[in-house]
């Protein structure tokens, strides 16, 4: 019997980690394809979980965030929404001025 897997993806930090690349082509891939790559003999992927907030104030990325969702969701990954909290007050690095910034939870 094979030793099942579940592989966990925080959606934020994987998103970005991708824009840092430059590689906006990689930001449409299939998370159950990718996770199946990393698999050992004698595994078995059983659950790709992903977990996002969509950002409601941006409807262009809105909307392209929605699509993303529903072709994971056509590969069977598992999708698990979260939310957004405004107003964290956080500090600029350059300047050391502070400003609000949404934060995902």
């Amino acid at each position: 019997m094979p030793d099942r897997v579940i592989v966990y993806f925080d959606g934020f930090n994987f998103y970005h980690a991708i824009h840092d690349t430059g590689r906006n082509h990689l930001k449409w891939v299939n998370l159950w394809g990718l996770s199946e790559l990393f698999l050992r003999e004698g595994e078995e992927l059983s659950a790709v979980k992903y977990f996002s907030a969509f950002a409601t104030w941006n409807e262009a990325g809105y909307r392209r965030h929605q699509r993303y969702v529903a072709a994971l969701k056509a590969v069977n990954v598992n999708f698990f929404e979260g939310k957004f909290q405004k107003n964290k007050t956080v500090k600029c690095n350059h300047c050391g001025k502070s400003f609000k910034k949404p934060e995902e939870k």
